[in-house]
């Protein structure tokens, strides 16, 4: 069961006291906010694990090359 709580767009769910919100609008705009949010911490990740791949490259190319020089 809910009370709507007067003057705003939300209303309280009387068994677990949780706020929710009544306006469908702000859900969706939340939503989308929240997938946006979900999708630059990825990017983020995989920008992140790229350069340490590159990292790894670039040493495993400096131990070939001095490799290179010694023999």
């Amino acid at each position: 069961m809910r009370h709507k709580i007067p003057g705003t767009k939300f209303s309280r769910d009387v068994k677990t006291r949780a706020i929710l919100c009544n306006d469908l609008a702000e859900k969706s705009r939340y939503e989308t906010e929240l997938q946006k949010v979900k999708n630059d911490a990825r990017r983020d990740e995989e920008i992140n694990n790229l350069k340490r791949d590159i990292s790894d490259i670039k040493e495993m190319l400096q131990a070939l090359l001095s490799r290179g020089k010694d023999g």
